[in-house]
């Protein structure tokens, strides 16, 4: 988690954010204390409130997490409650300077109210009046007691009144940062645009897909809904007894077979799927595409495609080692695929084509001119493939078997411990292994036959037929040349491979390959080969990548050389600093005292943030509505109550969650901390234990059970084990802490540049002259302020204050003069100019196409029909203002735009399209299909934790001043030594 992150999630969850309303709770006059931890100007901070206020605090947290808060933090958690004290205090001192105490008559009204005074409940006049005749001391200090307090909260509220955030501001703020959009878009993508080749226009990809319907045809296809009936799975004991086996495979059967009576008899399919453990949906068969679980015969592969939508197979499909029932949910005749499934294919062919077009026609003047020079010696190879996948091994007799099974019988033994006897597996019940086995060592024996057969005769200048045929593969090629692709497909690549690492040898030689081998021999050498067009491509593809660089060069410069002026940033300023250096933290005098109290204060360095691991299965409606919802709630609840049954969770979540990535792998999302997931999701896993599976949590994807398998808290580590660390750390702050000191006395004395260059001079330090040409880039994101102000400020001007530069120093800064823009030199410029030259070409590509597609919604074209062409509208389904778009590139101003009308522009509605905007991936035209407002809760909750932390950055340096004029003295040492941290910077 972020040093940010941190802070603020335990300034929110201690709830200490300097707004002061909680400290005038309690009326009551101060109990007497002589112990106090603090003073503030004469008023004192009694242990015993501290302490109250301080548990209070820790409790609070402890309910509201479920865990206590580490040992670390606590001391922290102490100062932040001390302070909040100390600013009561200080701001009764303040309002009794101004004389804004509270009224006699406030303060009666409230001591009223006193339990004293109420004894039963019911306030008695007599005792209350006795009490104020006495105007004791004690009396006199509780009246002055309240008329400070009281003071002090109409102070409060003027300060907040004040200095306090813009309520619209901050609900502005809040519905940006939780209002989300959901959109539909159609980008350009401009990397998808080569600029070179003439990019294939919306009719041609229609005619393409009319006139080759063929190559789009699609089998029919069936999506099954399966029950799988394996449950409990055999124990190993029972898969090593054929016995044992066949009466688990009975059982299941018999179980298989009464569960498909029973759907046949009228009982719910969704009901069954529950009663063990769920069902494994959207499962799409052809019949030459069948699952691995799927064991059934071709006559239940038929029955399937015969089968009426909606309805159970008639009969239970083997599913080794169990069984499984299905019900067929449709079938989907062989047709041509739509175009939406093949347009993103067609598209890239025909670019492939246009670029193969074009690339030859550029290439074939090239051959003619460089055909000669690139003449070398040439080879004529021969190779041979030996694949043992295609290899045939015969048909094994009865004898054969028996002898490999008595050749391994080995390999199907095992020890019984009962017996302490070695006992075989039988033949009969292994024999489909045996086979497979004999056949996969004949085909190897085989690959292994031909490969060494063929090298003997190729070395010895012999051919042999009969090897040659039996091969997977045998070609001839050449003449190459030598180091060329010797030929196409992944055997030609082992061979080039191999001869450019071996050379030309006339011997055969033997490259591996996968599923056996390749034997290959150089026939003959051509001593002076004239390359074919094909096999020179590869040289005249670096010809011409070297021509185009050369070519782009020569536009940019051309481009440049027409405006120079064109590619200057701005006026030039020039600028001086002076920078006062840390000095060697080797060299830093600490004590323990130092390096505690920076461990204190910096705990989050040294510590592991809060971390679950969880499983999740989802439930997402199948479709818009609250029919579709109430729908995806049922099923989620019933899911759950298997669940929490006893059914194994990883399991259900594999055949039936509807999160694709994480099915297959038993619902696991692995460890993350927060802000890794969506809210919802987020806020109940953080609450939950390991091993506690929640109810359905409602996110915008569906619905969750969750399974929370780990919850790891903040955890700290021991400064006894990191000290030599932490010391270092602490060492360098304080070095950068001493050069920011000297740097801001050398400020503070010399306001003039001429009198910061005279101080420079008298102390040693350097001024280093700079330049910065107005609009220039700013690398590092934390300086462009700082260059802004140098931007934008006059010769003579010193920067106010000083900057600290991390291991470089304190900085102080002033404007020497400001110059007309730098005319720029070509050199200095190249690299830029080319890449926006080059950059060019694909944009005006992009752009031109969006000029067509614009045309063709001028001619009736909808934005999903123009989608269709280029494989569908791409779907941000929750996109907010202050998170980049990443298949965009970014392009958080613009949503902000889109949906708050924020940057002068206009605020879509719901249905309506924008215009291209750009991004940085490309053009793009949006849609807003829904706005997701946040809840009332959740936004109030923001607002108010906004609120707080925003009135705790406006009054932080007011409460300084107020501890100049009413000293503050923290008598209790250990709370002293705690620094505080500072609050959280406002987020977008």
């Amino acid at each position: 988690m972020k040093r940010s992150a941190r802070w603020k999630a335990l300034w929110i969850a201690v709830g200490l954010t300097g707004a002061v309303s909680a400290v005038f709770a309690a009326t009551q006059s101060r109990a007497p204390d002589t112990s106090a931890v603090a003073t503030v100007g004469s008023l004192r901070v009694s242990r015993a409130e501290f302490q109250q206020r301080a548990d209070a605090t820790l409790n609070n947290y402890r309910q509201r997490s479920g865990t206590a808060l580490p040992d670390e933090v606590v001391p922290i958690v102490r100062r932040q409650v001390l302070e909040s004290l100390i600013r009561m205090d200080l701001l009764m001192l303040e309002a009794e300077r101004r004389g804004a105490l509270g009224s006699q008559a406030e303060a009666e009204s409230q001591i009223k109210r006193d339990p004293f005074f109420n004894p039963g409940g019911t306030f008695d006049p007599a005792k209350f009046a006795a009490v104020k005749a006495a105007n004791t001391p004690a009396w006199q200090s509780a009246l002055l007691e309240l008329r400070r307090r009281q003071g002090a909260q109409q102070l409060e509220a003027k300060l907040e009144a004040e200095r306090g955030p813009s309520e619209p501001a901050l609900r502005r703020s809040a519905e940006r940062a939780l209002s989300r959009g959901a959109f539909d878009y159609l980008l350009m993508r401009q990397s998808e645009f080569d600029g070179n080749f003439a990019e294939p226009r919306e009719r041609e990809i229609l005619d393409y897909y009319r006139s080759h319907p063929s190559e789009f045809q699609r089998p029919e296809r069936a999506t099954l809904s399966v029950l799988f009936v394996d449950k409990p799975a055999p124990s190993d004991a029972e898969r090593g007894s054929p016995s044992a086996m066949a009466a688990w495979t009975a059982r299941h059967r018999q179980t298989a077979d009464s569960l498909l009576a029973a759907l046949k008899g009228g009982a719910s399919f969704d009901a069954a799927a529950d009663s063990i453990g769920g069902a494994h949906r959207n499962v799409v068969i052809t019949r030459d595409n069948l699952p691995g679980f799927w064991h059934g015969s071709a006559a239940q592969v038929e029955a399937v495609f015969r089968q009426k939508p909606g309805t159970v197979l008639p009969e239970v499909v083997p599913s080794p080692p169990g069984f499984l029932i299905a019900r067929v949910e449709n079938i989907r005749p062989a047709a041509v695929a739509p175009l939406l499934e093949v347009s993103k294919l067609i598209r890239q062919r025909l670019r492939n084509d246009a670029r193969a077009h074009g690339e030859e026609r550029d290439l074939r003047p090239l051959y003619v001119e460089f055909a000669d020079s690139l003449r070398g010696p040439g080879v004529r190879v021969r190779y041979a493939v030996a694949d043992t996948s295609t290899l045939e091994a015969g048909t094994p007799t009865a004898a054969d078997l028996d002898r490999y099974y008595r050749g391994h019988l080995a390999d199907y033994s095992r020890f019984d411990a009962a017996t302490g006897a070695i006992v075989a597996t039988p033949f009969a019940d292994v024999s489909d292994d045996v086979r497979v086995r004999w056949g996969r060592d004949r085909r190897v024996e085989a690959a292994r036959g031909i490969v060494e057969g063929l090298v003997r005769a190729w070395s010895a200048g012999r051919r042999d037929p009969a090897l040659e045929k039996a091969a997977s593969l045998l070609r001839e090629v050449g003449p190459v040349p030598v180091g060329a692709l010797v030929d196409t497909g992944a055997a030609g690549r082992v061979v080039s491979d191999s001869l450019r690492l071996r050379g030309p040898e006339r011997a055969a030689v033997v490259a591996p390959f996968r599923g056996g081998s390749i034997v290959y021999q150089v026939v003959s050498r051509v001593p002076d080969w004239k390359p074919t067009f094909e096999q020179a491509l590869p040289r005249l593809r670096q010809i011409y990548a070297q021509r185009r660089s050369h070519s782009d060069e020569s536009a940019a410069h051309a481009w440049f050389d027409r405006d120079p002026a064109a590619f200057a940033r701005g006026n030039v300023v020039h600028f001086s600093r002076v920078i006062v250096p840390p000095m060697d933290a080797l060299s830093v005098p600490l004590t323990r005292a130092d390096v505690e109290r920076y461990h204190r204060k910096h705990f989050d360095r040294y510590s592991a943030a809060e971390v679950v691991g969880a499983r999740h299965i989802l439930i997402s409606p199948t479709g818009p509505g609250p029919r579709a919802d109430q729908e995806a709630r049922a099923r989620a609840d019933s899911v759950y109550r298997v669940v929490v049954g006893g059914a194994d969770f990883g399991q259900v979540a594999d055949r039936i969650s509807d999160d694709p990535a994480t099915r297959g792998k038993g619902g696991d999302l692995g460890d993350f901390g927060r802000g890794a997931m969506l809210d919802e999701f987020e806020r109940a896993v953080f609450a939950m234990q390991p091993g506690d599976v929640s109810r359905p949590v409602k996110t915008e994807v569906g619905y969750h059970i969750i399974k929370c398998t780990k919850h790891l808290p903040v955890k700290a580590d021991p400064l006894k084990y990191i000290y030599a660390t932490v010391g270092y750390d602490c060492a360098l702050e304080k070095a950068d802490s001493l050069a920011a000191q000297r740097a801001d006395s050398l400020y503070r004395r010399a306001r003039s540049a001429a009198q910061v260059r005279a101080g420079a001079r008298k102390l040693g330090l350097e001024v280093i002259s700079n330049t910065q040409s107005v609009g220039q880039q700013v690398l590092v994101p934390d300086l462009v302020p700082y260059f802004h102000w140098i931007e934008t400020h006059k010769a003579g001007d010193v920067y106010p204050g000083t900057i600290y530069l991390k291991g470089i120093g304190g900085v102080i800064t002033w404007i020497d003069s400001i110059g007309p823009p730098h005319r720029p030199e070509w050199a200095e410029v190249r690299e830029q100019v080319i890449d926006l030259y080059r950059q060019g070409a694909s944009a005006r590509a992009a752009f031109a196409k969006c000029a067509e597609l614009d045309s063709m919604m001028a001619a009736g074209w909808t934005l999903d029909s123009l989608g269709t062409l280029w494989g569908g509208l791409a779907h941000a389904p929750s996109v907010s203002p202050a998170v980049e778009v990443q298949d965009l590139g970014g392009g958080k101003d613009v949503v902000d735009s889109l949906l708050f009308g924020a940057r002068g522009g206009r605020a879509l509605k719901e249905g309506e399209t924008s215009g291209w905007l750009a991004f940085p991936s490309g053009p793009a035209r949006m849609r807003l299909v829904a706005r997701l407002d946040p809840n009332p809760g959740q936004l109030a909750a923001r607002i108010e934790n906004d609120r707080r932390l925003g009135m705790e950055r406006n009054l932080r340096t007011y409460f300084e001043e107020l501890k100049d004029r009413y000293p503050v003295r923290i008598l209790d040492t250990q709370l002293r030594d705690v620094g505080l941290p500072p609050p959280p910077p406002p987020t977008d």
